[in-house]
């Protein structure tokens, strides 16, 4: 999952490339080069995670130059797939979360990173996996809450709730693997303040 100022792109990627500090540089068609920095480096052989805050994102829209002073970001989340549902069909219990920091998208606000919480539910049933729970997205001083309620009819599914892709509040979510019998879930969300201020940013949670 790729969440950029002006595009978003999910699903399946094969074509990535790593530093050893974590951080991605290509995912997909998206690319990040030049004097580039990425916040928020969080990861392990099952995920990664982080912000691209500044340097030239490359993709299929063209290129697009990032600077520190901007505070426009692109965020992403990779996973393993998950091929199947669990033969155990039951509920987990997911952790309290990474994420990267909410940046502004459009408004008129002040541009000032935010803060995110929150801890989701995950349960497998027989007609595949629910997710529930929200977010709690802090800007401004001011919190705004995501729902995260939504079901999976498959292991591939990625579910959009709310005004995610309306311009609105909402979020987009994906399943992957520990292969652990564990799963981790990702979260790309957007908020908008009573300013009218947009941000967004991405979580993961490791649910078991």
């Amino acid at each position: 999952m790729v969440l950029g100022p002006n595009a978003q792109t999910f699903g399946n990627q094969t074509d990535t490339q790593q530093l050893t500090s974590g951080a991605m540089m290509k995912i997909g068609t998206y690319a990040l080069s030049g004097a580039s920095a990425t916040r928020e480096i969080s990861g392990d052989a099952d995920f990664a995670l982080g912000r691209w805050a500044a340097g030239t994102v490359t993709s299929a829209w063209g290129a697009d130059t990032l600077t520190l002073t901007d505070r426009r970001s692109y965020h992403y989340v990779v996973l393993n797939g998950l091929a199947a549902w669990p033969a155990d069909r039951s509920t987990t219990t997911c952790d309290h979360g990474v994420f990267t920091s909410p940046t502004y998208l459009s408004g008129t606000g002040t541009k000032v990173p935010g803060t995110t919480t929150g801890t989701p539910t995950l349960e497998f049933y027989s007609r595949g996996a629910r997710v529930g729970g929200n977010l709690t997205v802090t800007v401004e001083g001011t919190p705004v809450s995501v729902d995260l309620d939504s079901r999976l009819p498959s292991p591939t599914s990625s579910p959009i709730t709310g005004g995610f892709l309306s311009g609105g509040t909402g979020a987009a979510i994906m399943l992957g693997t520990t292969g652990t019998n564990a799963y981790v879930l990702a979260v790309g969300y957007a908020v908008v303040l009573p300013s009218g201020s947009r941000y967004q940013g991405v979580a993961k949670f490791s649910c078991a």
